[in-house]
């Protein structure tokens, strides 16, 4: 190859990926992977990188995103929030917009905005909360590649949050039925998203705790206890099976959940959850644990557990941070009960170091594994498998090279924020350096590039990649 050939060759590092994990060099062109090598093969590169005794990974798709806090737009928070994504390793979003109308003007605005203003790479869901939106999922599909919606179960119709209404019963079904009937279409790799929580039975616990005179973290999870998102998860599972709708359940905290997943594959279907570093770190009996107050709350220690064993053994497919924009000032309990504060976290960059100290180094997880559920299995759910999630020629230069043996304390300006749920924790494996489509975005702790190296995703994914499958 001639000199300028390659943008970038990465040299002495150990790839990781899906199918192996073995040493190999890496080269970049034009935002892609234009070759993988033997590691004793040298190459002319406008930048070469040594990762000597550190691990290259792909870089971290992150399934569940909140990106925007009340009042901001989008190309704001893309400034504010993407900085600390990068340089926890993650290189692609997926952010869950909201409108009340159409998104079809939204997303026309979000995708510019996106493009000018992010650091990495950035998806969108939808939020169903009415029957025009249900009308207008194939419109979603075939003009933005959005094939994934989220819908609020089991709370009336009520609205959960600012801008977010819940369904009832009826267009939950109604909504399943039309995902369902795009799936067996042009669109293979649409899926349903609920928020499985019976909000109903959370509420009237709440006001029961409230005159008691409850307060506190333990009564914050009590008020929800496991069964009320167990229940909803079930009946979800049953909807969708009557349409053979694909399924995704959302930020699952409850040990069980790897046993409903086991079960309702075992009859044939599509079913496929996430969890959040919140719950493989938290419990309610945890010292700190009133910094976890969260909507799903917390369980006990032994849920904390089975939500390692499912991601262990496959049940569980991805890790996602339902990353609020949060900061101090939104979590200063001062003056505030439990039922007042305002939860949430800013997760986001810490799903590879989570996983990374507690899944791999504590509990056994493989490499493959790590890569499977941080990066792999979200890239075919959400259609961009094989262009992100894995390390091979042709597939987009999202890389993260990791030193698995680092440690460190986080702190909240490590991820340029002012606030993280993990301060003070100590991890060990770290991210050193974050690539976006070949360019590096954080290196050494830094953000090294300029606002607008992200991209819209969803509307540039391949007949192929849509139709791609999880194994």
């Amino acid at each position: 190859m001639a000199e300028t050939d390659l943008d970038l060759f990465i040299t002495g590092g150990t790839v990781v990926a899906p199918q192996g994990v073995a040493p190999a060099n890496v080269g970049v062109r034009d935002g892609k992977i234009a070759v993988v090598c033997d590691p004793s093969v040298r190459l002319a590169a406008r930048r070469t990188v040594d990762a000597t005794g550190r691990h290259v990974l792909p870089g971290v798709i992150d399934p569940h995103v909140h990106l925007r806090a009340r009042g901001q737009t989008v190309a704001e928070a893309c400034r504010t929030e993407t900085p600390s994504m990068a340089l926890g390793g993650v290189t692609t979003i997926f952010h869950f917009s909201q409108a009340l109308d159409s998104y079809l003007p939204v997303w026309e605005q979000e995708r510019a905005e996106v493009n000018e203003n992010a650091l990495i790479d950035v998806g969108f869901h939808s939020i169903v909360m009415t029957e025009q939106h249900i009308a207008e999922l194939p419109l979603y599909a075939r003009e933005f590649g959005v094939t994934t919606c989220k819908l609020y179960m089991a709370a009336q119709g009520k609205e959960m949050f600012p801008g977010t209404r819940s369904v009832n019963d009826g267009l939950l079904l109604q909504a399943f039925e039309t995902i369902g009937q795009l799936s067996r279409g042009a669109y293979p790799r649409a899926l349903a998203m609920v928020h499985a929580e019976n909000s109903e039975i959370a509420w009237a616990l709440t006001e029961r705790f409230k005159k008691e005179g409850r307060d506190g973290i333990a009564a914050w999870s009590e008020a929800r206890p496991w069964y009320i998102y167990e229940e909803p998860m079930r009946r979800a599972i049953f909807y969708a099976r009557q349409h053979a709708c694909p399924l995704y359940i959302v930020h699952c905290g409850i040990g069980s959940t790897r046993a409903l997943i086991a079960e309702a594959r075992g009859v044939g279907d599509r079913v496929y959850a996430e969890t959040c570093p919140l719950y493989l770190t938290y419990h309610y009996e945890h010292e700190r644990a009133v910094e976890a107050l969260n909507t799903p709350a917390v369980q006990g220690p032994q849920d904390l557990e089975g939500l390692w064993a499912g991601l262990l053994d496959g049940a569980i497919s991805t890790v996602g941070s339902d990353h609020l924009p949060r900061r101090a000032t939104d979590r200063d309990s001062t003056g505030k009960t439990i039922w007042t504060m305002r939860g949430g976290s800013n997760g986001s960059g810490t799903i590879l170091p989570v996983v990374l100290t507690y899944g791999h180094h504590q509990r056994g997880m493989s490499l493959e594994r790590v890569v499977e559920v941080t990066s792999t299995n979200a890239a075919k759910l959400l259609g961009l498998f094989p262009r992100k999630g894995t390390i091979q020629v042709g597939a987009d230069a999202d890389l993260v090279i990791v030193d698995l043996e680092r440690e460190v304390r986080l702190q909240p300006e490590m991820l340029q924020l002012d606030w993280v749920l993990h301060k003070d924790w100590d991890f060990k494996g770290w991210p050193v350096m974050t690539l976006v489509r070949g360019q590096v975005v954080a290196e050494d702790g830094q953000i090294v590039a300029e606002p607008g190296t992200g991209r819209y995703v969803r509307d540039a994914a391949s007949t192929a990649e849509r139709a791609g499958a999880l194994g």
